[in-house]
């Protein structure tokens, strides 16, 4: 594929940004060439660019990611230009040329045979791509646009302002999971981690005096302030709150309540993730916790008796800061209006005195925080959901919830206070799709991990599932697992019912994380970085997709592998060296790399594998993503010896701290 066009800043575009952009690709493009074709003065030089794709390439499954690639560059080409550009596509096989493509700025012309193209990408799909997501981002919500255009003039709004903070979230201690919740030893630990949510919260709160004094002089008055998100809720009067939402720290004003509900055998569920081959290794989750930001929990349910699964069950609506019982008589934890909490919970840690058909993922405790109405998510609940769940010490957090606001909404930007803390946050991809661009919050976030569907029974994809990039092109959802089990449902204690969308598939993800967690603690120690990391090394992909992420879940026995894992802190042009030894008859190598971002810069990490030789079996270096995945398949060395995954620190601004996993296939299973 060549492309030529017209630009002020090519070669800083080249080098650099378009570089990068190319990647978008995945292992499929290779930037080849970046070459002047005439003697032009700069400002209108044309230059030619030069892709080489992997012989594996399917173009029926690919042909939507390169599609994607090709408007990212026009996209950075747009922002790179004082003024308008061209870009004329062409796309040859072999000798013969089958397409060609023009762009204009924020606009795609196919010349050729619409039928023609229809088998490989839609032209929706393009146009969509070509258009990009809505820039600049919206910091006050169409829901809140809408109630604003409709108040009267002398009316008040409560609204949740998300602002910016300089104080990062302590990473605080995890429970001892071999001891109940209750011992003395995990009293302090809880202790220990109330003062350092404690600490933070001071410190978060002492930047907010200007932001507040601002509040007051428009006649606003701040009803709550949460750590999580640094987000304040406040009563305003309607016609002040686009001039308060221009101030320099805020991010995103947002509803308090949405008109969002929330997000349907699970053994054969737990068999296409594999995840019984943890349970049987003894690695199921006993003794830790799971915190499920839903609709509340029918805890008499049969599937959460004998033992009792389920841990605390509070009401983060009509509850206290950390979701208790303010004895006004609106408190109330159950699973009484959407039938939802009950079935996510249920897949997560069921145990059945049915059959194994309702069985769970693990054998975790769950706490469930109640997050919605009966009418709506309330976004304030969600905040207090996120500080309770961490501050209870819930290793993996399960977000049930599909607002589409972004990853500086507050929503999102708690999900990442909480992986800060020391918690894995799984979250439900969303089903707004088939639409690019439509990822939920908190699954948007940059330190969540969202999930996609497929059907259980079909393996077909699930066609409303919600497709990525976010609004800064991060591939989303990062993984997919199936939806559509049969599990526990609120109309009896044991009554079952089918649980659909993403929400039926992202407690799969949750549980599997739960498993992961357990293994990493006995293996010497977890972090919300190796898990994510572990868990995209088992998505089946090797190129990432705006679909299907890295793919499905699915988990390979850990008594079958070599798992290295760890992580390195990786600045600008810094190479990192991980050693680890291959064996005679060792074979399907995958290394993953996944790392934590802020929402102000994104860093680029590259990744290469050399084996025992000095010889160079992979490489990836995906742009606008925080993963890299490499997969070397077949027999790796006759001989065995010490191999090479070398993280290399390609557009780094400051340090980034990078997770790794190396998976390697024993020859003895």
């Amino acid at each position: 594929m060549r492309m030529r066009h017209i630009n002020n800043s090519v070669l800083h575009a080249c080098s650099s940004k378009l570089g990068r952009s190319l990647g978008l690709a995945g292992s499929l493009a290779t930037l080849v060439g970046c070459d002047p074709v005439d003697e032009r003065p700069l400002d209108a030089r044309s230059f030619e660019l030069e892709l080489e794709f992997s012989a594996d390439a399917d173009p029926r499954e690919d042909a939507g990611e390169l599609a994607r690639a090709e408007a990212h560059i026009a996209a950075e080409l747009a922002r790179a230009s004082e003024r308008n550009f061209e870009l004329r596509i062409d796309h040859h096989d072999g000798e013969r040329e089958v397409e060609r493509r023009g762009y204009g700025p924020r606009e795609l012309a196919v010349a050729a045979d619409p039928e023609e193209l229809r088998p490989f990408v839609t032209g929706e799909d393009l146009e969509q791509l070509a258009g990009g997501p809505p820039q600049p981002a919206r910091v006050i919500t169409a829901e809140v646009e809408e109630l604003l255009a409709q108040a009267e003039p002398d009316a008040r709004v409560e609204l949740i302002f998300n602002l910016e903070t300089r104080t990062p979230m302590a990473y605080l201690p995890a429970l001892i999971h071999t001891e109940a919740r209750e011992s003395v030893a995990n009293q302090r630990i809880l202790a220990a981690r109330a003062e350092g949510i404690a600490r933070v919260e001071r410190l978060r709160a002492a930047e907010l005096v200007d932001t507040i004094a601002a509040l007051e002089a428009a006649d606003a008055r701040v009803l709550e302030h949460f750590t999580f998100g640094q987000a304040l809720r406040v009563d305003v009067p309607a016609a002040r709150v686009a001039e308060l939402a221009r101030r320099a720290e805020v991010l995103h004003v947002e509803p308090v309540q949405t008109e969002l509900p929330p997000p349907g055998y699970i053994s054969d569920g737990r068999e296409l993730i594999a995840s019984d081959l943890f349970v049987d290794a003894g690695y199921d989750g006993g003794g830790h916790y799971i915190g499920v930001l839903d609709t509340g929990v029918r805890s008499s349910h049969g599937v959460f008796q004998d033992p009792d699964r389920v841990a605390i069950e509070r009401d983060c609506v009509n509850g206290t800061s950390t979701c208790g019982d303010k004895y006004d008589g609106t408190w109330n934890p159950d699973d009484d209006c959407w039938n939802h909490g009950t079935a996510s919970i249920a897949i997560l840690t069921g145990h059945s005195p049915l059959t194994d058909n309702y069985v769970g993922v693990s054998r975790a405790k769950v706490d469930s925080w109640k997050v919605y109405t009966c009418m709506t998510l309330d976004s304030a609940a969600v905040l207090r959901g996120f500080e309770s769940a961490v501050l209870f010490g819930d290793a993996v957090i399960l977000a049930e919830m599909q607002p589409i606001w972004g990853p500086t909404s507050s929503i999102s930007m708690a999900a990442d206070d909480a992986f800060d803390s020391g918690s894995a946050v799984i979250a439900t991809n969303g089903n707004d799709g088939p639409s690019y661009y439509t990822v939920a919050s908190p699954a948007d976030a940059h330190k969540a991990l969202g999930i996609g569907a497929y059907h259980i029974d079909t393996l077909a994809h699930l066609v409303e599932q919600s497709r990525g990039g976010t609004a800064d092109y991060r591939y989303k959802p990062d993984l997919r697992a199936p939806t559509d089990s049969v599990s526990a449902s609120t109309a009896c204690d044991t009554c079952v019912a089918s649980f659909t969308g993403t929400s039926g598939a992202a407690p799969y993800a949750a549980g599997a994380a739960m498993l992961i967690d357990d293994y990493l603690r006995d293996a010497g120690g977890s972090q919300p970085g190796l898990v994510y990391a572990a868990m995209i090394n088992a998505g089946h992909r090797q190129s990432l997709s705006y679909t299907y992420g890295a793919g499905d879940l699915e988990l390979d026995d850990p008594a079958c592998h070599l798992l290295v894992q760890g992580s390195r802190n990786v600045s600008q042009g810094q190479k990192h060296i991980i050693n680890f030894p291959v064996i005679p008859g060792d074979s399907q190598l995958e290394v993953t790399l996944w790392w934590p971002e802020g929402y102000t810069n994104h860093n680029d990490i590259r990744l290469e594998i050399e084996d025992s030789s000095g010889v160079t079996r992979g490489s990836a270096e995906i742009a606008f993503s925080v993963t890299q995945k490499v997969h070397v398949s077949g027999a790796l060395a006759p001989t065995g010896g010490s191999w090479q995954a070398q993280l290399i620190g390609a557009s780094v601004s400051g340090t980034q701290q990078v997770f790794y996993q190396i998976k390697l296939a024993h020859s003895s299973c």
